[in-house]
């Protein structure tokens, strides 16, 4: 690809330096004779040409890389997407584990509570217990049966009895009330512990699973970070290339327009010459078998058929053949027939200045990128009469004649008629 980039970059260089002389400073410090400047101006093209080729070529590999990584999108945005529902969902249940420990506290604060309150108990009985154990130490073990001996008669006697057997039970219910307190007390520590611990393991497993998502959901949104610095950085490329090609077309079309002027003047050169000597500079050639004649004197450049066109950069029909005369050369009339079409280059959408010759049953002749047309809508020609000189105007690279044979207006290869 970089290769590629240089090599535009350098064509593109060269063209642009040398059309930064053009038109002002090659008409100023250049070459005075045309034909040289004309020369000197068809390279440019050349070169300009090459440089949009390969701008061209650079756009299409920028836009294809652009495709490219742009299919990555989906998929980043798809991990981005689980991996936020998977976070959310982990925050959610981390929350509710929070409101089951923060719960679990108020429990355990109940619970407290409720232990202090067993052991205000046990501690109640306890001290009631130490009261009557120093009682019964004061008096000794047999105090209380003493109290009954010494009864002074039989109702003395009973009351006495039934305040030993009371003090007895007291003695044995505080006892029992001591054990069951305790045993509470034992019971509900227990179960703060089971609920505490419990409640603690769930808030750390929740705690966990959120760090875990949380820590995905970094990770997809730094991938989905970088697929779109991916896609903003190869946007960016592609915008430089294209104002780079943009460059490239615009150095080219203004080379074109300088073409154009350079071929006025000589186009304006050759009608001078041929008012100074009319007639043309050599006799046209004799009748084909078909009846034709050859219209102007050259090789053939290129024929009819399919081709690259290099002004358009596309394949496309050449619907004519080419014929590589020289500039201001003679166009003769292929046959003798009436002049139907004559169009300027301003007109003729590519083919310059054109005239068109019909014959007879459909048949026509068309003479295309003349310098000067010598004939008008309407007026007879003869066969190998002049009707204009070559040139290069409209779409062209070089001074050429564009020959096509239209039967019916359909081109055709004349190559069988000449």
């Amino acid at each position: 690809m970089l290769p590629r980039r240089r090599r535009a970059c350098l064509a593109l260089a060269v063209a642009g330096g040398l059309l930064a002389t053009a038109p002002s400073a090659l008409a100023d410090s250049g070459p005075t004779d045309p034909r040289t400047r004309q020369q000197q101006v068809q390279q440019q093209l050349t070169q300009a040409g090459q440089a949009v080729d390969d701008d061209n070529a650079q756009v299409a590999a920028d836009q294809a890389v652009l495709a490219a990584i742009q299919t990555k999108l989906p998929a980043a945005q798809a991990r981005l997407g689980v991996a936020q529902v998977a976070s959310a969902a982990a925050a959610d249940a981390d929350a509710r584990a929070a409101a089951d420990l923060a719960a679990a506290q108020q429990a355990e604060r109940d619970s407290q509570a409720q232990v202090d309150a067993a052991q205000a108990q046990v501690d109640l009985r306890a001290n009631a217990m130490q009261a009557v154990s120093r009682s019964l130490y004061m008096v000794g073990p047999y105090a209380d049966l003493a109290a009954v001996f010494q009864a002074d008669g039989p109702e003395q006697l009973v009351e006495r009895t039934g305040t030993l057997q009371a003090s007895s039970h007291n003695t044995a219910d505080l006892l029992g009330q001591m054990r069951a307190a305790k045993a509470a007390l034992d019971a509900r520590t227990a179960e703060l512990a089971q609920q505490r611990q419990a409640t603690q393991t769930s808030r750390d497993a929740a705690a966990a699973a959120l760090a875990t998502q949380q820590s995905s959901l970094a990770e997809a949104q730094a991938a989905k970070a970088e697929v779109d610095g991916l896609v903003a950085q190869q946007q960016q490329t592609l915008a430089a290339s294209q104002e780079h090609l943009a460059q490239a077309q615009a150095q080219y079309a203004s080379l074109q327009a300088e073409s154009g002027k350079i071929q006025a003047q000589l186009a304006a050169l050759a009608a001078a010459a041929a008012a100074a000597s009319p007639g043309p500079s050599a006799p046209a050639p004799a009748p084909s078998k078909a009846g034709l004649i050859r219209p102007a004197q050259g090789p053939l450049t290129s024929p009819f058929g399919m081709r690259y066109d290099p002004v358009m950069k596309t394949t496309q029909l050449h619907a004519g053949q080419d014929i590589g005369a020289s500039m201001g050369s003679p166009i003769w009339a292929a046959k003798a027939g009436t002049v139907v079409l004559v169009e300027s280059e301003a007109s003729s959408g590519g083919y310059g200045n054109y005239t068109c010759i019909a014959h007879g049953g459909g048949f026509d002749t068309c003479y295309a990128h003349q310098s000067e047309v010598r004939v008008h809508v309407g007026q007879e020609v003869a066969q190998g009469q002049v009707i204009g000189l070559v040139g290069s105007t409209g779409f062209s690279t070089g001074p050429h004649l564009h020959f096509e044979v239209r039967i019916n207006g359909t081109p055709v290869d004349p190559a069988p008629y000449l």
